[in-house]
């Protein structure tokens, strides 16, 4: 892959609003689990999970990337 095609791979609108959903929420020994959706590139919801600590933050931040094959619940089955 060229350096062109990582230009245009990562290249968005900065300013393109996320639309958040937050579709439940759970706990699970200390810590939020928020069931999470945001508005991809292509009109696509994007489906994540946002796990924060108890308490008030400000918090670090960590990107958890499933492995292949998996999907986003591969985090908890590793628990």
């Amino acid at each position: 892959m060229g350096c062109s095609n990582l230009t245009e791979t990562f290249s968005y609108n900065q300013n393109a609003p996320l639309n958040k959903e937050e579709a439940g929420r759970d706990y699970h020994s200390g810590i939020s689990v928020h069931d999470i959706s945001y508005a991809g590139l292509k009109g696509e919801r994007i489906r994540a999970y946002l796990v924060a600590p108890a308490g008030e933050g400000p918090f670090p931040g960590i990107i958890f990337v499933h492995p292949g094959p998996g999907n986003r619940s591969s985090f908890w089955m590793r628990q």
